[in-house]
């Protein structure tokens, strides 16, 4: 009586076929993820990070700091083929997410950290409106007595 055992493939699982489809609704490109497509994403990403998607079958960004447009040029121009390039948004449009960048200042002892996004971060309120703001309160306080 003879035993027959088989090893595991050392063959990859193929890709499921929804690495066109870009698990975000950002401005976004992707790529295939094959022959030197990682390189070609680390140097076009920036400042956004690659992640990889579709059981690593594709890699893709934000368009942060750039254009669609610019990054899908970045993308051909470093060697990725047209037809492996997709992205998720128009040409002009970019990326809304917040980029998070470290700086620090050489020759001084300053570094900070800043948060870039698209809103305003301070509100002002004028003189007026407090004291508006205080006689509705004060009316309110004098009106429960």
């Amino acid at each position: 009586m003879s035993t027959t055992t088989t090893a595991p493939s050392s063959t990859p699982t193929a890709c499921a076929g929804n690495g066109w489809i870009l698990p975000t609704q950002d401005s976004a490109c992707g790529l295939l993820n094959h022959n030197n497509a990682t390189d070609i994403m680390d140097k076009c990403c920036t400042p956004a990070s690659v992640k990889k998607t579709d059981g690593d079958c594709s890699l893709y960004c934000l368009a942060q700091e750039q254009s669609v447009g610019d990054l899908t040029n970045c993308l051909t121009d470093n060697g990725a083929g047209f037809g492996d390039v997709f992205c998720n948004d128009k040409r002009n449009a970019t990326a809304t997410a917040s980029v998070t960048s470290t700086a620090t200042r050489t020759g001084s002892s300053s570094s900070g950290t800043s948060t870039e996004s698209g809103m305003a971060s301070s509100a002002r309120v004028s003189k007026s409106g407090l004291g508006v703001l205080g006689v509705v309160l004060g009316s309110v306080i004098l009106g429960a007595f």
